[in-house]
């Protein structure tokens, strides 16, 4: 019977693995040279040319010659999100995000940490005309908004100090935070209250809320969150989509083998 694991290592493809280095050196950038490839990855130049070569037969790699840049394929893509779709995260989520929409009308989004970014793997839209868009697949950096930094505070403050050194913090828009110091105070309310709010930090006119979903371990798995156009927030109860989305990581985080932390209610980052 075959595995799909094994601590065998004679059992390895040692090519194919190196290669699979390639494509994981993509979740810190979109694009890349193949001297950029050759130093993510710590291959050989030669190997890491014709792991290329190889996925670019494959249509699983792009190249602009223009720039003599790599990209990943849609081909791709469309395989991550069949994995994403499989798992029980996606399956488990959407009834529930499915009842937080349908109560407020809002976009409900589901997003997890890909690298040194958030990455939605689920989106509803919002039932009004106007609305805010975040199809699956999305990505960006874990600096700006509330979703992002949700997914942020979840790591050590190790990892977080490492991040912040290799990462330039650029706003995206007037209110995105670069500041250090105002974005640790914003990881340590997030740890606090359990739950975050941001305005216009990553696009101009939204607002964002958003909570973390635990995993096994208690580990911070996923960010549930509702997106609402600025030009209809203060209508909104934001206080009460709060709790809904909490309410429902609750569940989530139950039916994942894990628990939601006791929070301090009433604040936000």
């Amino acid at each position: 019977m075959e595995s799909s694991k094994t601590s065998d290592t004679s059992e390895i493809l040692t090519s194919l693995y190196r290669a699979m280095g390639v494509l994981e050196a993509f979740s810190f950038a979109d694009e890349l040279t193949l001297n950029e490839i050759v130093e993510k990855t710590g291959l050989p130049k030669t190997t890491a040319f014709r792991a290329v070569k190889t996925f670019l037969a494959l249509d699983y790699l792009c190249y602009d010659p223009k720039n003599r840049k790599y990209t990943l394929s849609p081909k791709l893509f469309r395989l991550g999100f069949i994995a994403i779709n499989a798992r029980p995260l996606s399956r488990w989520a959407r009834p529930l995000m499915e009842e937080v929409r349908n109560e407020f009308g809002e976009a409900v989004h589901l997003n997890i940490r890909s690298g040194d970014e958030r990455m939605c793997i689920e989106s509803l839209a919002s039932t009004y005309q106007l609305q805010v868009d975040m199809p699956v697949g999305h990505r960006s950096p874990l600096y700006a908004g509330a979703t992002a930094k949700v997914l942020l505070a979840a790591m050590s403050d190790e990892e977080i100090d490492s991040y912040i050194k290799r990462v330039s913090l650029v706003k995206l828009t007037e209110h995105t935070v670069v500041d250090t110091a105002k974005l640790w105070h914003d990881i340590l309310d997030i740890r606090k209250f359990g739950h975050a709010m941001s305005v216009s930090e990553r696009v101009k006119g939204v607002v964002s809320v958003s909570v973390p979903i635990y995993g096994n371990g208690d580990e911070t798995v996923a960010a549930l969150s509702v997106l609402i156009p600025t030009a209809r927030s203060e209508d909104s109860d934001i206080s009460r989509i709060r709790e809904s989305l909490l309410q429902k990581a609750k569940e989530l985080s139950r039916r994942l083998g894990g628990h939601q932390r006791a929070t301090v209610h009433g604040g936000h980052a």
